[in-house]
């Protein structure tokens, strides 16, 4: 197994500034090729290596946080629904993070649409226990099911990340530019933060910008940065 993470710009719009990173975990084939997300082995998706990969990343990203040029950035580390349920595995984050010495406001969790047999009040539960310490909590994928306006209803939301895809399918139809306006309002509206991730060039840039949305996510801006 060859697994390592790697760090995505989150950018400012206005004006053109790193807010934020996401952590990315990626893995190698034994010939040193680099996977897509949709083959990763089954591994990655049980729940005690989801648990490693999460504390993983909380300490990684912690002493990339401590360094002075990186003082004013936040960190978004994916959660699934299972491990969000999760206490024991939320307190052990809770503790990592403690002990890091960063102040917590400073990490996001995105929780993604993965699973759907999970009980809402046991999401409500695990979110209330991270929004409690000031952890931000994000619906990452937003606009690519259903689930995620059952999130936005029934947790204390943070902000919501829009699909990739509706920056690729908007730039062909105008509906989904609409629809992409719309979340703009509804996140006014609940006073929650809103990203676009799949920014690819100045025309999508334009695009999301156009829509009322700041801050933004994708290869346009920069590579990758990999955490040793």
């Amino acid at each position: 197994m060859n697994t390592i993470f790697a760090l995505e710009p989150i950018m400012s719009l206005t004006p053109h500034a790193i807010s934020g990173v996401e952590v990315l975990c990626r893995e190698y084939d034994r010939n040193g090729v680099l996977k897509l997300p949709e083959n990763f082995d089954e591994h990655l998706m049980r729940v005690d290596f989801r648990e490693f990969l999460l504390t993983e990343a909380t300490e990684r990203t912690a002493n990339w946080m401590g360094s002075g040029s990186n003082a004013s950035t936040y960190v978004s580390i994916n959660i699934n629904p299972v491990e969000l349920q999760n206490i024991a595995v939320l307190e052990k984050l809770l503790n990592i993070i403690k002990n890091s010495g960063i102040c917590k406001s400073r990490f996001h969790f995105e929780v993604t649409e993965e699973f759907t047999n999970v009980d809402i009040c046991d999401l409500q539960k695990g979110a209330v226990l991270l929004t409690d310490h000031g952890i931000g909590l994000y619906i990452d994928d937003f606009g690519s099911g259903f689930q995620p306006f059952t999130y936005l209803l029934e947790l204390p939301v943070s902000g919501i990340k829009l699909d990739r895809m509706m920056i690729r399918k908007s730039i062909l139809d105008k509906r989904v530019r609409s629809i992409m306006q719309s979340c703009y309002v509804v996140s006014t509206s609940f006073g929650i933060d809103i990203i676009a991730e799949g920014v690819e060039s100045l025309g999508d840039e334009m695009l999301v910008l156009s829509s009322g949305i700041r801050h933004v996510q994708g290869h346009y801006y920069e590579k990758n940065i990999t955490l040793l």
